[in-house]
């Protein structure tokens, strides 16, 4: 295991899991097809943990639940993240946040599409875009409209700080936060990534993820640590039928063959050695926790549902980083009359606690109050 992770196992089954998820990075090239994942998911099932048959999904502790993610937690999703460029914690943050973050967000939604664009509705991609929202293809809404920044939704991130800095160290930020509004018919993605690799003499020293050090090509194969995080809670369940988010696990470390990878096309799987290899597609119950590296492979399903599919996003990248690509500079037309554009009564939460935020969180506690904004 790791000797920089500066804490106690709190038991030796604890222990053995770091281990088989650094044993397994290294025993294993990048890309081999299931054996580190069939390690982990086998050692986390013997344990009493997660029967899952992904790697990804870290266990949750009736203690993680109450108190938040602790340091076991952290360092195993830090090396999952590391590992297969994505990580999960299923149900992790309660019914009644869920609850009033969807009703906030499809009202900052309604608001958003009632803007008076040109020819009556906003037309898809980058071109009709706005720095409020891109429809990125049709029934795929991006929006930070009513959404980035907003102080309930913000409470959510006291769950996921802690891996926050651990995989980004240092000076971190929040660069923005919106809604993926995905709805029924809207067609499956090609693959992309969210944001290209850095150059090496803009990222600082290397690190190795595990892979031995060798002489030649072979030593070319390492790569920067991630310098731009996507966090994703979903706010209903998330089904094969709904438009689930498909990985490429440990696409991560081969995406850098062109900067061109954040457009979406159909032959980057193939084209970055991974056309055998089966994808991961990520189910999980509202209020799941999903965090990806921005530069892993992926693509949105094609949602075959009958409901709205919402999804909260929550960028973070080292403090030098921007993101310039993903949404137009010029701002979204308005209403003509300031007061027809009305945030609508929220439940608000004030100087909540970080146990409140988790699943099994008795509603009694919350101590709900109501304010209107006009």
């Amino acid at each position: 295991a790791r000797t920089d992770y500066h804490l106690e196992f709190e038991d030796v089954g604890t222990m053995l899991r770091a281990v088989a998820l650094r044993l397994g990075q290294r025993l294993t090239p990048p890309l081999r097809k299931g054996t580190r994942g069939l390690l982990v998911s086998r050692l986390r099932c013997a344990e009493g943990g997660t029967s899952s048959p992904d790697p990804i999904t870290i266990a949750l502790s009736d203690e993680d639940r109450v108190k938040g993610l602790g340091e076991t937690g952290v360092a195993l999703a830090a090396d999952t993240l590391d590992i297969h460029g994505v990580c999960c914690f299923k149900g992790a943050l309660s019914s009644a946040w869920v609850q009033e973050a969807k009703r906030l967000s499809e009202a900052s939604f309604a608001a958003c599409m009632a803007r008076p664009y040109p020819g009556g509705s906003l037309q898809v991609g980058m071109q009709h875009g706005y720095a409020e929202v891109v429809q990125r293809a049709v029934g795929r809404y991006d929006m930070l409209d009513g959404v980035n920044g907003d102080a309930y939704l913000l409470q959510a991130e006291a769950f996921w700080r802690p891996l926050i800095q651990r995989v980004l160290p240092g000076n971190s930020k929040r660069l923005f936060n919106g809604l993926l509004m995905t709805q029924p018919g809207a067609a499956e993605q090609l693959w992309h990534t969210d944001g290209p690799h850095i150059p090496r003499e803009c990222g600082g020293s290397t690190v190795e993820h595990g892979i031995a050090k060798s002489e030649g090509a072979e030593s070319k194969k390492a790569v920067l640590p991630p310098h731009c995080l996507n966090v994703f809670v979903p706010l209903v369940d998330i089904t094969l039928a709904n438009g689930p988010t498909e990985f490429c696990l440990g696409s991560h470390r081969a995406t850098d063959i062109s900067p061109d990878i954040v457009w979406q096309r159909d032959s980057w799987k193939a084209a970055i050695g991974y056309e055998d290899q089966e994808p991961l597609c990520v189910t999980a119950p509202a209020g799941s926790i999903l965090m990806f590296d921005y530069r892993i492979l992926h693509r949105g399903r094609k949602h075959e549902g009958i409901r709205d599919r919402p999804v909260l996003y929550f960028t973070y990248a080292l403090d030098w980083f921007e993101d310039l690509l993903n949404f137009p500079k010029r701002a979204a037309p308005r209403h003509t009359t300031e007061r027809l554009h009305i945030t609508p009564a929220r439940v608000a939460l004030p100087r909540i606690t970080k146990p409140a935020l988790l699943a099994k969180q008795p509603l009694a506690d919350l101590a709900l109050s109501v304010r209107s904004q006009f």
